[in-house]
């Protein structure tokens, strides 16, 4: 009787290390939008427990541009983040 070695992972396993390389992606863009948002939200937090000082010295417009760029910055690591996924799943 003949041997045959079977190996029923060979054709799964460039697979499974996509799929891995994929959460391990999604997990670093996820990193990155969380630290833009932590910026963000710190400095809403610093505007509204100073909001006597920024209404009294008229730093208001300086404060909204503060907050308005961290806005935009955290937008477009969202939207870049969708675009990858509507991609992802469009190929697969």
């Amino acid at each position: 009787m003949k041997r045959v070695r079977i190996y029923p992972l060979s054709p799964i396993l460039p697979l499974i290390r996509t799929q891995t390389d994929d959460r391990v992606q999604t997990v670093t863009e996820s990193e990155s939008i969380i630290k833009v948002r932590n910026t963000l939200f710190n400095a809403l937090y610093s505007a509204m427990s100073v909001i006597r000082m920024t209404k009294l010295f008229g730093w208001e417009n300086k404060v909204n541009e503060q907050i308005y760029n961290k806005r935009a910055a955290e937008l477009k690591l969202l939207k870049k983040r969708r675009l990858l996924n509507f991609l992802t799943d469009t190929v697969t």
